[in-house]
This record gives structure tokens, sequence and C-alpha cells, in this order.
């Protein structure tokens, strides 16, 4: 077994230590304030043929610099089965009624699949120190099993404005 100096298991220490600290002090200095805010636009409810009931709900969420919107849902049916050939959410992050960030969830398979379901569709994250104007909005896109109709389109009512 090799005998090391003090001096070299201080320079080892050093060489440990330090990196160690610079990543905890990077970590601190680029975490998100604890004090996110959400507020939400009104719920929307779209019912299904067969005893079923989707709430959809726009919103925004804040943290700091940082901005997102999403769509909401909440969904219960009596039955089981294929009720769906299409459930799809597009929420939108605007600023002025202009679109930042936008993404699409297809929640058909897991609809068809479960009578109850909770499920969240979330735009990326925005880093902007515009202050003012900020909402999340989205619509939906949606087809009923064997009605013929083809698809349908619904929109939500934007959240209300943070900065």
């Amino acid at each position: 077994m090799t005998r090391l100096s003090s001096r070299t298991i201080r320079r080892i220490s050093t060489a440990v230590t330090v990196p160690a600290l610079a990543a905890g002090a990077m970590v601190a200095l680029t975490a998100a304030p604890a004090h996110a805010t959400i507020k939400c636009g009104p719920t929307k409810e779209q019912t299904s043929p067969v005893v079923g009931h989707v709430l959809l709900k726009a919103c925004i969420e804040t943290d700091g610099y940082l901005r997102r919107a999403y769509i909401q849902m909440d969904y219960a049916r009596t039955y089981g089965g294929t009720d769906w050939d299409k459930f799809i959410v597009h929420p939108r992050l605007e600023r002025n009624d202009a679109d930042k960030a936008k993404a699409s969830c297809n929640w058909t398979s897991d609809m068809n699949r479960y009578t109850t379901l909770k499920k969240y569709c979330f735009t990326p994250w925005t880093n902007s120190n515009a202050m003012g104007g900020w909402t999340g909005d989205g619509s939906y896109t949606f087809n009923f099993n064997l009605d013929g109709l083809g698809d349908k389109h619904g929109s939500l009512g934007g959240s209300p404005k943070v900065n």
C-alpha cells in the first residue's frame, strides 16, 4: 500500500473540493424561484356520445422569467370501449396574442383505454424578461368513433394575463 504525503492529500482534496463547490454555486445561481404562479382560463366541456364528459382548460405557469402554457384535461365516462377516433390538444403560450411556444398531445389511446383520466400537455418553457401580456391558450381536435362526421375542432378560453 502506498502512503501519500500530506501535501499530496491537500492537492487531491483541493482538486476535488473546488469543482464541487463551484458546481454547488452554479446550482444555487440557476435554480428557479420557489414562487411559481399558475392561472387558468374557463373550463370547457366536451361531451362524448357514450355518456362521457371531457373538461378542458388552458393555463399559464410562470416561475421568475420562465413561462409555459398547458392544457389540463379531466375525463370520465360510464362505459369502456373505443369512443374516440381522435383526441388531440394543442396548447399555446402567447404574449399579446402572438404565439411564443406550441405543443401537441395525442390522448386518443388513453381516452379509449380508461374510464377516468387526468392529463396535462405542456409547451416548452420560454425564458424571457419581457413583462406583461403572457397567456396560455389552446385548441383541440376530436373525432367520435363511428359517427361518420370526421374531425371537429374546439377552442379554449385563454388564461388571464400574467407578467
